[in-house]
């Protein structure tokens, strides 16, 4: 769970607990969560709280038309390609303004 306002992490169970996702490039194999998730991440947008990018292996409806509307670029990976293990902080760029999205890690 995030809280909106914030963009803090509020899930004990979740690695990032405690953080916040404003500015970050999260990077996840897969969402898990219902159809309010796309008002969400809309919101996070809408708070200033959003993150810049999201990476995943699969992305979902929710996710998909979440960002769609918050204008948060969405890149999923190849087929067979799986989300390599960063570690948190580390430097990432995503580049989706050309007909192929890049991510450099």
């Amino acid at each position: 769970m995030i809280e909106l306002k914030s963009g803090i992490i509020t899930d004990e169970r979740h690695e990032l607990y405690g953080q916040s996702v404003r500015d970050a490039i999260l990077i996840f194999p897969y969402a898990i969560g219902s159809s309010v998730g796309a008002y969400a991440i809309y919101s996070l947008k809408d708070n200033n709280q959003a993150p810049k990018a999201m990476v995943c292996s699969k992305a979902d409806i929710t996710t998909a038309s979440g960002c769609a509307i918050a204008m948060i670029p969405v890149v999923e990976l190849p087929a067979g390609a799986k989300v390599a293990t960063v570690d948190s902080g580390a430097i990432a760029t995503v580049d989706a303004t050309t007909e192929w999205a890049t991510v450099k890690i």
